[in-house]
């Protein structure tokens, strides 16, 4: 004799996954002037500060770009480039590599230069007392 059973399944309540603030590590030596810290997929890089050979490229890329890669951000991540030592298992990270980044590992480029900020403080005040302009393009 078959039997004829019937499951009723209890709704389950729904949740709701807040989203989870996106953080990360950055290890400075300001003594060394060496910023160290790990893309989201663990990627480990390693900038130096920038000194003046790297300020003098920059400004001569700058005069060198094409229009549309006017922008901090470019220009930020030009930089970056230009003082990442460790990228990974390479020795150094192209404008490229880091352009190609997605959003969130760009961001964590840009926030690990700026703990170089006192270096961009001071050419702020050199250009400010020479009497320069700072073009704010921030597009």
């Amino acid at each position: 004799m078959a039997r004829k059973v019937t499951a009723v399944e209890e709704p389950k309540p729904s949740v709701v996954a807040l989203p989870v603030p996106k953080t990360f590590t950055v290890d400075y030596d300001d003594e060394a002037g060496i910023v160290s810290f790990e893309l989201a997929d663990g990627t480990p890089v390693v900038m130096k500060k920038p000194r003046t050979r790297q300020l003098l490229l920059i400004d001569s890329w700058r005069n060198s770009v094409e229009p549309e890669y006017l922008t901090n951000a470019f220009t930020s991540l030009k930089l970056a480039s230009l003082c990442i030592t460790k990228f990974g298992d390479k020795d150094k990270a192209t404008f490229d590599d880091l352009a190609d980044l997605d959003f969130e590992n760009c961001e964590r480029v840009v926030k690990a230069l700026e703990c170089f900020r006192d270096v961009f403080e001071h050419l702020q005040q050199h250009a400010a007392s020479a009497g320069a302009v700072s073009p704010g393009n921030d597009t």
